[in-house]
């Protein structure tokens, strides 16, 4: 049995559909009985054994991690031009993977973003790669971007191929990677291929918050990333900023 969803066993009050919630607690029992007739249970972060574990019921033993990865020769084989259906030319942006849901933080980075601008001069854009989830978290998104102003500053393009995402990964000033909710986050691994700086959440650095998140990012980039606190809107823009001015 492999689990790499964290949002079943989330302590956090974040704000789903009733839809999702019931999926949710569907997803949790389902794996509360799979773990007991697996022979073994796989996860992808020491982080997310922790936390999950316990509530399978199960003995540690039973249960295994085995990170996720990349073939860094990939990376370095890839091309960093972008094709012509991409978005314009390179220019300087930040970029971000994954806005499908509230665990993404996108709300709070969407908020940072614009003190960037504001508080600290950033000249660059926001390109968000990844589908927006649900009709009714997209147009949350979307009208969050227009009330702060962003709708010439953001660019939502959805799903991309892995050539694309490569060339977006290399171009970028920073990958920023907000969320708050994850048992991995395979972009950072993808990030740090491209030899691209990242900046990533981390959920112990609030005090409300310490042990009670899913919080693997600290195991996977070690000293490799800049850490912001996820649910303070000036620590994200700040780390950002220190980032961008630190050759």
């Amino acid at each position: 049995l492999l689990i790499e969803n964290a949002n079943p066993y989330s302590r956090l009050s974040l704000p789903w559909s009733g839809k999702e919630r019931i999926r949710l607690r569907i997803l949790r029992w389902l794996s509360y009985l799979s773990a007991r007739r697996a022979k073994a249970i796989r996860f992808v972060s020491y982080n997310s054994q922790k936390l999950i574990v316990d509530k399978l019921g199960i003995r540690q033993k039973k249960s295994q991690v085995i990170p996720h990865g990349v073939v860094i020769a990939d990376f370095n084989s890839a091309t960093d031009k972008f094709p012509q259906t991409s978005y314009g030319q390179p220019k300087k942006y930040l970029l971000t993977i994954g806005a499908n849901g509230p665990h993404r933080n996108l709300t709070r980075w969407l908020s940072a973003f614009s003190l960037l601008i504001s508080n600290y001069g950033y000249e660059g854009n926001l390109v968000v790669l990844g589908n927006c989830g649900t009709n009714s978290h997209a147009r949350i998104l979307k009208q969050i971007t227009r009330a702060l102003g962003l709708n010439d500053r953001v660019y939502y393009l959805g799903e991309v191929s892995q050539t694309i995402l490569v060339a977006y990964l290399k171009n970028a000033a920073i990958l920023v990677f907000p969320s708050v909710e994850e048992t991995f986050g395979l972009p950072l691994l993808e990030a740090m291929a491209c030899g691209t700086p990242v900046a990533v959440a981390d959920c112990d650095l609030d005090e409300n918050n310490r042990g009670r998140c899913f919080n693997p990012f600290p195991e996977i980039c070690d000293e490799a990333a800049a850490y912001f606190n996820p649910f303070v809107v000036e620590s994200m823009a700040q780390s950002i900023a220190r980032v961008l001015e630190d050759n």
